[in-house]
Order: C-alpha cells, then structure tokens, then sequence
C-alpha cells in the first residue's frame, strides 16, 4: 500500500521512508501459526533500533495498533523513543468490534470485488483498481496476521506517549472498518484533535483522494519537524 504512491511522493518531498512488511504479510516472513501484536511490535522495535534515530512513525489500520503498543514502552521492544506518531484509519486502543476483526480474519473480501471495495474503498474508487487491489493484499496475505485471543488480553492499550512525541490521527468519511467515532475516541485518548478527510475511506494511501490524505501528513510534518 506504502509503496504505490505514498512513499514517491515524500521522497520527492525531502522524506526517506520505509515501508515494514508484518509477519506472514508482503515480504514479511512466513511462520507456522498466528502472531501477536507483540511478535509485530517486537519486530518494529528491531528495525528502528537498526535505523538508529527516532523515527515518525505512521501506522494504518492494524499498523496503527503496533504503533500505539511501541510507543506506549519503546524501551520493552529494543528501540528508541519515536520522533512523531502518525496513526491513519488505526485500530483505537480499545480494538475493533468482534465481527469486524472476524470478518476481517477469514478474509471475507477475497474474491469479492463488491465487498472489497465497500470495505477498503470509496464509491468513487474505479472497479478495475479494486479487482487490482483486491488480487494484490491477496498474493500478499499469505499467512495469518494475527492471533485474535492474544489480542483480546491486551485491549484496550494504554494511550500512553511518555516522550511526548507530537501525534496526529486521521481518519476517512467513509470508512467502514474504523468508523469516525473510532477515529474520534483515539485522538480524544491522545488529547490531539482528529483529521477527517472527507469521501474517503479506509485504505486512504490507495484510494483515489490519496494525495490529499499524503498533503495532510506533509503539512503536519512541516508544521512538527
């Protein structure tokens, strides 16, 4: 998701970024059995303590909940404070509902461009990208991303910034994974005020408004850094 746009367009803007593919996920590796938001915040401990510096973190939609967990306690997973927190479409701290985070496990989109796009995409969104993203988060979905009881034993997380990293949120109109509530209650648990972008929805790096959400984190970065 990172890479189709996101990622040129701030290198073309002065920012080096990486792009972490999660265990079992993109080029992430593939292991026997589900792992845990900890295995996936271990793993991000480990690249940022290779990087060397405090880095903005951005976090989107489960990426967002792996941020939280880091920056909640940088120290239990190997790395440095962060520089910044950037959590887009995330999962608030106190989780998705049950049939939301089920649904999402079993892949219910998968062969379905309508679904698939009412749930990643908005209206505007053409039919022949959807079926393009949908066969491309398939080829890259190939194991487990999460186990789901270990998951249930740690929400809701601790809102918790101790280094006092500047926070942004941001969510999508439109997006029917985290909802604008959702949105709401996670910068309302960071004390920031929370970015809606109109007509959008969840998958906000792809869909076709992308570079207005991309704007949006730009201004904040200038703004912060």
């Amino acid at each position: 998701c990172w890479a189709t746009h996101w990622m040129a367009y701030f290198a073309e803007r002065g920012y080096t970024s990486y792009a972490m593919s999660l265990r079992g996920q993109g080029r992430g590796d593939h292991l026997e059995g589900a792992p845990t938001l900890d295995d996936h915040t271990a793993d991000l401990g480990k690249i940022l303590d290779h990087l060397g510096q405090p880095a903005v973190l951005l976090g989107h939609s489960f990426g967002g909940l792996v941020v939280q967990r880091y920056a909640a306690d940088p120290a239990k997973f190997g790395g440095p404070p962060p520089a910044g927190l950037g959590l887009l479409c995330s999962v608030p701290p106190y989780g998705n509902g049950p049939m939301l985070t089920w649904s999402f496990a079993a892949r219910a989109w998968d062969g379905n461009p309508e679904l698939c796009k009412e749930t990643f995409f908005s209206k505007e969104m053409p039919d022949a990208l959807v079926v393009t993203y949908m066969e491309a988060m398939a080829a890259n979905s190939r194991g487990r991303l999460l186990d789901l009881s270990a998951l249930n034993k740690l929400l809701p997380l601790t809102a918790s910034n101790p280094g006092g990293a500047p926070v942004m949120v941001m969510g999508g109109e439109e997006d029917f994974c985290v909802d604008v509530v959702g949105v709401e209650e996670t910068a309302e648990a960071y004390g920031v005020k929370p970015v809606i972008m109109p007509g959008m929805a969840h998958d906000i790096m792809l869909d076709v408004k992308w570079e207005q959400a991309a704007k949006e984190v730009y201004q904040w970065l200038e703004q912060e850094f």
